[in-house]
């Protein structure tokens, strides 16, 4: 269950005097509740008055934040603590009582709401520089960040078969598809030697991306997970897919876009050798993403076109 903001900004007041070793007060500016997944979660929004200053912070309350404190926290001083084109907020500390993670609060626009907004009819026609220049800063985080994240190699059959496995629990998949996506991926197999498997963030996404004059940061930690190879991308690009349905968007703007970006990508990445396994890995992770789909949305419009955009993209990466 959520604390109440009086607890949580008493426990902030406790814990920052700590922290600075010194007395404050802070005001929470900001404070809204919201469920994800079945879990309660919230955002804050507070200032800290240490007398000559003040600092801004950001909070997340959810039930896996000890976890994404200590991926950020290790990747913050693993490399972006001296980065300055390329950045995540700064982890500061986690109060265990209300289940907060406390970060550095940074000011700006997430890219989803430009990108949205830059790519309706007639806006679109004066604004191809802007969405490709921004495409490519979301490109150029991506290339730094796989530049020195540690790698593992496994055997494909720790995708494949939970794969398959909930490929047979999918139950709206038609049989004779299931079986041909079946098919696919194990007749695939034996072409597939290893797969290159790191730490990333499964929820690299437009609307997680802050754009600015000198830096991209990429927010919301809390879906980081080893996971395989070009999972990044698939994430990242699937928003432009969901856009196509919306009649107001430039459809032939967004497959440019995401043409461009995958080639280029293909070009400029570590993991340029194991680009043919693109369209295999596609399958398995849209056959992942519509199984969370199923399991943890309920019934809604939307929920519906994400499962019609999964059944699609599995279809393209049969052909890819």
């Amino acid at each position: 269950m959520l604390k109440s903001k009086d607890f949580i900004h008493r426990e902030l007041v406790n814990k920052f005097s700590d922290y600075y070793n010194q007395s404050l007060t802070i005001e929470i500016v900001f404070y809204r509740k919201k469920k994800i997944k079945g879990d309660n979660n919230a955002e804050i929004k507070a200032v800290i008055n240490l007398g000559s200053e003040k600092k801004i912070v950001f909070g997340k309350l959810h039930s896996g934040y000890k976890n994404e404190f200590e991926i950020m926290k290790s990747l913050w001083n693993s490399h972006y603590k001296t980065s300055e084109n390329f950045k995540i907020p700064e982890p500061i500390l986690i109060i265990d009582s209300c289940n907060l993670l406390v970060m550095e609060y940074i000011s700006g626009t997430p890219f989803k709401k430009q990108l949205y907004s830059k790519l309706l009819f007639p806006f679109v026609l004066f604004n191809n520089k802007f969405l490709v220049d921004s495409m490519n800063n979301c490109l150029n985080w991506l290339i730094d960040f796989e530049s020195f994240i540690e790698i593992e190699k496994v055997t494909i059959d720790k995708y494949l078969n939970p794969a398959l496995e909930k490929l047979n629990e999918i139950t709206i998949i038609k049989d004779s598809n299931r079986e041909k996506y079946r098919n696919f991926l194990v007749k695939n197999k034996n072409n597939i030697k290893e797969v290159p498997e790191f730490l990333l963030n499964n929820d690299f996404r437009p609307q997680n991306i802050f754009l600015n004059n000198k830096s991209t940061i990429v927010f919301d930690w809390s879906m980081a997970e080893k996971y395989h190879v070009f999972t990044m991308v698939f994430s990242f690009l699937r928003p432009f897919f969901a856009l196509q349905r919306y009649p107001f968007y430039s459809k032939k703007v967004m497959k440019n876009l995401i043409f461009d970006f995958i080639n280029k990508y293909k070009d400029r990445t570590r993991f340029e050798n194991f680009s043919l396994l693109f369209p295999y890995l596609g399958v398995i992770y849209e056959i992942d993403y519509l199984h969370r789909v199923i399991n943890y949305r309920s019934e809604s419009w939307s929920r519906n076109k994400s499962i019609e955009i999964s059944l699609k993209k599995i279809e393209e990466f049969l052909i890819y």
